[in-house]
């Protein structure tokens, strides 16, 4: 893998979510550090749309943010085109969304690449959800599999 350039973009969106950023945060490094011994390099794309104050302070200052990530603040007010906004910042081959409120598991990504170099029109989706406060969770079918 190259290392000039990243392998992969992260593009995070972030609006309301104070004190939940961190969490996703501490977990999107971990997926990132996770990659980088694997020998892939990961950038973070920060989208603030629409962002309040307090989820752009808790994000900015946060540890997992590097000087070579991006931050863009837009006025979108659609998760859609905030993510449109952060891959055309993105110089990488690979392209990862997620979103400001959610943890991820550190091979999350790893995973996904590895479907995508086997599979150049390959989408990955996360399995399993387990959203933050809730007692619920669901399951998707991934697309190379034969129920999908």
């Amino acid at each position: 893998m190259d290392m000039r350039y990243p392998t992969a973009s992260c593009i995070i969106t972030f609006h309301a979510e104070g004190l939940l950023a961190h969490t996703t945060l501490v977990s999107l490094e971990k997926l990132r550090v996770f990659l980088f011994f694997w020998g892939a390099n990961v950038e973070f794309i920060v989208v603030f749309d629409c962002a309040d104050d307090e989820t752009i302070s808790i994000v900015k200052a946060h540890e997992a943010i590097r000087k070579s990530d991006k931050i863009l603040f837009v006025k979108n007010n659609d998760v859609g085109l905030s993510r449109n906004d952060g891959i055309a910042a993105s110089q990488s081959e690979y392209i990862a969304v997620f979103d400001g409120d959610d943890y991820y598991s550190e091979n999350y990504l790893w995973k996904c690449l590895a479907v995508c170099m086997d599979n150049e029109r390959a989408i990955c989706r996360q399995y399993i959800t387990i959203n933050f406060g809730t007692i619920y969770s669901w399951m998707i079918i991934g697309q190379l599999d034969k129920e999908y």
